[in-house]
């Protein structure tokens, strides 16, 4: 199969995990969360990591690998969960490995995996992969790994 051209170019990088913590009282998972209210309202703040993984999912850049039960407090019946993504460089890349990656593919919440499916796994699974790009004149899928 060789190159694809159709402009610019796209090259498929390994992902980043990420991880945010929910409790009864704070959740760091929210996308709408803002930094500074919770620290007025006197609960623990989110890390920064989270509101970085927080505006990378506002920009589409990253797919939802699970969760796990952090802790529990039994008295309370209040649980911290601890949600896992994979974020990647452009909101692209993370969709076509949000499509084509099996669910065995992405790993566990605990270990997640965020390495990238190369061109052609992607285009086996799914197909011509320009079907998939409104404006393809400006995008360059080149077939490497990197």
């Amino acid at each position: 199969m060789g190159k694809i051209e159709l402009g610019s170019k796209l090259q498929l990088r390994d992902g980043q995990a990420y991880q945010c913590n929910r409790t009864f009282f704070i959740n760091c998972c929210d996308i709408k969360i803002k930094k500074n209210w919770l620290e007025e309202l006197g609960f623990k703040k989110c890390k920064e990591e989270e509101f970085e993984l927080r505006d990378l999912r506002v920009d589409k850049k990253c797919i939802y690998v699970g969760q796990v039960i952090k802790s529990e407090i039994s008295p309370l019946g209040n649980t911290e969960k601890q949600k896992t993504f994979c974020c990647y460089e452009t909101e692209i890349v993370a969709s076509l490995n949000s499509m084509a990656k099996q669910e065995s593919e992405k790993g566990t919440a605990k270990e997640p995996n965020c390495s990238s499916l190369s061109l052609e796994t992607i285009e086996e699974r799914l197909g011509d992969i320009k079907q998939y790009f409104s404006d393809q004149s400006e995008i360059n899928l080149q077939r490497e790994e990197l």
